[in-house]
């Protein structure tokens, strides 16, 4: 396959060398820290890698500005800068969307370019990336990766190649150490470093809404696997596929199951192998229809098939579908199912920002029950909740119409158990009635959590849970999937 440098000029003059291999639909390869097209080549790994892609895809690579074969003279080190490089390219080849691929600190420019011009994205494919760092090691060692830049830019090529490659032999070392030193001087390597550790795009990942995926090698030592689960936590429908490994090019190590699992979520018939990849505890699964996961792990969730699951942000309600799963057919009492998730009978339901009067129910429970002027701000802001929520679903905003949505059902529910036939005061709910309301509403939200990320699994969930004072999961007639909790 041949290897030709082009170059092109962005609208401010800076002149960008990249390179275009293969042919079918377009795929741009966004660089990372550093890079050099033509020493970069010089690898078979790396060639190896890219001609498979292009076997399928139109790969376009390219060095950023400040490195490689562009222009050296980059003094604006900002995410801004990074995406008016990636923007160029996309023009000079006349490309109206492409598939964009993210390594390290590249993830965060695909991700927030999806987000500011969706039209221009076919699907993200992000590797070892990350939405945002600090925090994530400590600022004593940061400041000292920073001054040995500063004070021997060869020295810290060595370091450098110990966390990107810390299993290659001492050929490959000794290569990966002059690489770093002919992409880019010490004080552009050092700018580089420091937009690496100053990024920042959280703010904008909800944005996002083009088919992701988020891939991570579970010993990564540039990026720990932990910020690439919460960056795809953080990207509506985002998939994680934890891979084995510890290097942090895609290139080296095991690059196989890299490949299998890119080219299985772009569709490309007959991979060479299958996907590898590996559940967030560890186990080595394949895709099996006849299984489902819902795990929790810290602050996110698992849920999908083993292996390919799709990653959803921790609420109350998943912890309540989580205990129905483990009981398939077993009715569970709703204040029975709070005190399972929450150690304790639930407490009466309030809303901080309502006036409330305090009754006592026919069996001696105490709890609140809303006043006039309470109803009237209730009924106002239902209104006001509709066409909010009529407004999101027009916009295809999933994730504020979810919320509206579940606000709504509360308020809904509050009002229900407040107010009686013909519009009478009721006496507030007893503690079974108020358990009956939280569990319910709380089950709804989270299985419409799980249909936002897993239509089928959410389909099943919704016809299939059933609840109210007595809650229940009731598998299809089939038995449906083994749930792996």
């Amino acid at each position: 396959m041949g290897f030709e440098i082009r170059f092109c000029r962005r609208p401010d003059g800076a002149r960008l060398a990249y390179t275009v291999l293969g042919s079918g639909p377009p795929l741009v390869w966004i660089p990372g820290w550093i890079n050099h097209l033509e020493v970069m080549w010089e690898r078979p790994s790396y060639r190896r890698f890219f001609q498979r892609l292009a076997s399928h895809h139109t790969v376009v690579l390219y060095d950023k500005h400040g490195v490689g074969l562009s222009d050296r003279d980059r003094t604006d080190f900002t995410l801004e800068a990074d995406i008016a490089d990636l923007r160029t390219i996309l023009d000079e080849l006349s490309l109206p969307s492409a598939t964009l691929v993210g390594n390290s600190q590249a993830g965060a420019v695909a991700a927030a370019f999806a987000a500011e011009d969706p039209d221009r994205v076919d699907r993200l494919i992000l590797h070892g990336a990350w939405a945002y760092r600090q925090g994530a090691y400590s600022e004593t060692a940061h400041e000292a990766v920073l001054g040995l830049i500063r004070g021997h830019w060869g020295l810290a090529t060595k370091l450098f190649t110990d966390l990107f490659v810390p299993d290659a032999d001492a050929e490959s070392r000794a290569w990966f150490a002059r690489f770093q030193r002919e992409c880019a001087s010490a004080e552009t390597a050092l700018g580089m470093l420091q937009l690496c550790y100053d990024l920042d795009v959280r703010s904008v990942l909800s944005q996002v809404r083009v088919p992701t995926l988020v891939l991570h090698r579970e010993g990564d030592r540039i990026a720990h696997r932990s910020l690439g689960r919460e960056l795809a936590a953080q990207i509506p429908g985002a998939r994680f596929v934890k891979l084995p490994g510890r290097a942090h090019f895609p290139w080296e190590e095991d690059a196989t199951s890299v490949l299998d699992a890119m080219e299985s979520f772009l569709g490309v018939d007959n991979p060479s192998a299958s996907v590898t990849a590996v559940e967030e505890r560890g186990d080595t699964e394949r895709r099996d229809g006849h299984h489902a996961v819902l795990r929790c792990d810290g602050d996110v969730w698992v849920v999908g098939v083993p292996g390919q699951g799709s990653l959803l942000k921790d609420v109350k309600g998943l912890h309540y579908l989580s205990e129905l799963l483990r009981r398939p057919g077993v009715e569970a009492h709703a204040v029975e199912l709070v005190a399972a998730v929450e150690g304790a009978t639930p407490a009466p339901a309030r809303f901080a920002d309502q006036r409330l009067a305090t009754r006592r129910g026919p069996d001696g429970d105490v709890g609140p029950s809303l006043d006039r002027e309470a109803r009237a701000r209730y009924r106002d802001r239902v209104t006001q909740l509709r066409e909010e929520l009529e407004e999101a679903r027009s916009a295809s905003d999933v994730d504020r119409a979810a919320a509206l949505q579940a606000e709504l059902d509360a308020i809904s529910e509050q009002l229900a158990a407040a107010v009686g036939l013909g519009g009478r005061d009721r006496a507030a709910a007893a503690t079974t009635e108020r358990a009956r309301v939280k569990v319910t509403r709380l089950l709804r939200d989270a299985i419409r959590r799980v249909q936002q990320v897993e239509p089928e699994l959410g389909h099943l969930l919704d016809t299939s849970v059933r609840t109210g004072t007595y809650c229940a999961y009731e598998p299809p007639p089939d038995g449906g999937p083994r749930w792996r909790l």
